[in-house]
């Protein structure tokens, strides 16, 4: 009778001792250490501006018109938009100096009193550049109104504006200016028969006089506000010279 209880008390305990088991197993699950994280390149960073152009009309008391709403980061939108500000400020102190004389003295519908300022502006992204191109067409009293061009480019890079001179290298930018007077000055526009632009303002250019322009995969295009070059009916002149002609000036 004592060997069968003696038997039974050990199983109870080895039963015991299976439950206990397997309850500190539950609490204290092994688990697998978290496999390290596999080496990847970086993300390249992202080096668009994110520019877009909207526009907006303009109403004051002295003129009317139109501008563009630029958005986006960077040198490139920010020197757009302060140029665009100031443009319009300047525009505005002129307009309300002149024109409540000129309605005084004429009347508020005479059309030298109807001043205006219309800017339009273009985003333009090349492989290695991205420029900001705005025309004014402006006027102030006359027979006609006058057209002005500002462009503003940057690297895609860096954003840091550029100028041409970090574009058409220092020992061809002689070339170049030769090769874009010979260029204007064989320009026949669609439905012209012979060259349209002024010889003598053409042959007086200078490299230094290229201040605004812009660069895709196809052109470089110089921008020439109205009456530089030629007769005001050629009004401002996006003058394109083919990138296959620049191989050996392009710095970028």
């Amino acid at each position: 009778m004592n060997i069968r209880r003696e038997n039974a008390l050990k199983n109870i305990a080895i039963l015991l001792l299976v439950i206990l088991a397997i309850w500190l197993g539950f609490r204290h699950p092994k688990t697998a250490p978290a496999p390290e994280p596999e080496n990847s390149a970086q993300a390249p960073a992202n080096t668009s501006s994110g520019i877009s152009i909207t526009k907006e009309k303009i109403t004051e008391a002295n003129f009317s018109g139109s501008r563009p709403v630029i958005t986006g980061g960077g040198d490139l939108a920010d020197a757009a938009r302060s140029f665009v500000d100031k443009t319009v400020s300047d525009f505005k102190t002129q307009a309300d100096k002149e024109v409540p004389d000129i309605k005084a003295h004429f009347g508020a519908d005479e059309p030298a009193a109807m001043y205006t300022l219309d800017i339009d502006a273009k985003d333009i992204k090349g492989p290695k550049t991205e420029s900001i191109v705005l025309v004014e067409d402006i006027y102030t009293g006359g027979a006609n109104d006058n057209e002005v061009f500002k462009v503003f480019t940057a690297s895609l890079a860096s954003g840091k504006l550029l100028d041409l001179s970090d574009v058409i290298k220092t020992s061809q930018q002689a070339p170049f200016t030769e090769l874009v007077k010979k260029e204007l000055d064989a320009w026949q526009p669609s439905g012209t028969t012979a060259p349209v632009v002024f010889t003598d303002e053409v042959d007086s250019l200078k490299f230094s006089d290229f201040t605004d322009w812009s660069l895709d995969s196809q052109n470089l295009t110089l921008y020439f506000s109205k009456y530089a070059i030629g007769p005001g009916v050629l009004g401002a002149v996006p003058f394109t010279i083919s990138v296959d002609k620049l191989s050996d000036m392009l710095a970028i």
